[in-house]
């Protein structure tokens, strides 16, 4: 145990997604983190809608194609830059089988998900991959990329890449499953929400389904 370090508590979060599949996962309680012992900086770029809407009217005004990619537990592939203890719950030492030891705290190596830094170290670790594999950050916004004549789009773990056509990008993402657990997904149909149809003219986007969740969900549906 480090002298003078106290340790960051846990919890599990548990959700149903849109497509009826449950989810669980194990995220800490960052609010506990001490600035300057725990954490430094935070901030990390997150593409908004209107980037979003770039990188749609760049891939159809250039006939590119589209394609959506899927990291899995994209916090887990960074590293921590501070020292962080985390102090497990009971329910999960009888989960991983672990002798209870109130004396012994765990020295978190990875960016989990709720730490105050997680997502920064996350953008830092996929923007050191992406240059790896001869990508470019744009100066127009830091999470759309370039190479060569190819561009691709990162909204924290979903990812969009505009190609010449689908080998290319089935080929970015052998070049990066090398390196990251993530999925093909194929020509994206649902991304942050957004509904995209390929259309002769290029691209239309809708909120539909969002829409009629946001009713569902509350004394506004019909």
């Amino acid at each position: 145990k480090q002298r003078g370090k106290k340790a960051i508590s846990c919890k599990m979060l548990f959700d149903i997604k849109r497509s009826g599949k449950k989810k669980a996962r194990f995220v800490a309680r960052g609010f506990s983190q001490i600035y300057g012992q725990d954490y430094g900086n935070t901030y990390s770029p997150v593409a908004n809608v209107e980037a979003v809407k770039l990188f749609l009217a760049l891939a159809a005004s250039l006939d590119l194609t589209l394609s959506q990619l899927d990291v899995a537990a994209a916090y887990l592939h960074a590293m921590m830059d501070y020292l962080n203890l985390v102090k497990l719950e009971p329910f999960l030492l009888k989960l991983l089988e672990l002798d209870p030891s109130p004396e012994e705290d765990i020295i978190l190596n990875k960016s989990l998900y709720g730490t105050k830094q997680g997502a920064r170290n996350w953008f830092e670790t996929f923007s050191a991959t992406a240059k790896t594999l001869k990508w470019q950050s744009t100066p127009v916004d830091p999470c759309i990329f370039k190479r060569e004549e190819d561009s691709m789009l990162l909204y924290v773990d979903d990812i969009l890449t505009a190609t010449k056509g689908e080998p290319s990008a089935l080929k970015y993402f052998e070049e990066f499953k090398s390196e990251i657990d993530i999925k093909y997904m194929g020509r994206p149909s649902d991304f942050l929400g957004l509904h995209i149809q390929r259309t002769n003219e290029g691209f239309t986007i809708d909120q539909n389904a969002m829409t009629r969740k946001i009713l569902e969900d509350t004394p506004m549906a019909l």
